[in-house]
């Protein structure tokens, strides 16, 4: 079922997401220190995806609203790396497939 599960998340995301148009951005920061970070710039419209560890967190949002809290972020000398992703897992971004995956996992 996890298999299945699986492609067919991976077929909705090509089918309903627009490839390109979002990011990811791991930060050497604790997510204390992200969501202050987040806080203080409310237009982002960025979010929290991952927690990796206690420093280091991943933030997913449009490409403009993580280039511009990529250049934020450059300003208070953090250490950070792109994500060379398709498209931002754990984000805002799959919510449109949120309807028809939750159908599919309950036909199960």
């Amino acid at each position: 079922d996890m298999f299945y599960l699986v492609g067919k998340r991976a077929l909705l995301m090509e089918e309903k997401c627009p490839e390109g148009t979002h990011s990811m951005l791991a930060v050497k920061l604790s997510v204390e220190k992200t969501l202050e970070i987040l806080d203080s710039s409310p237009e982002s419209g960025c979010d929290i995806a991952c927690i990796n560890s206690p420093n280091s967190t991943v933030i997913s949002g449009t490409k403009a609203s993580i280039k511009t809290l990529q250049q934020k972020l450059k300003l208070g000398d953090h250490k950070m790396s792109l994500l060379d992703v398709r498209f931002a897992f754990h984000s805002a971004q799959m919510n449109d497939i949120l309807p028809l995956f939750s159908q599919i996992a309950e036909s199960i």
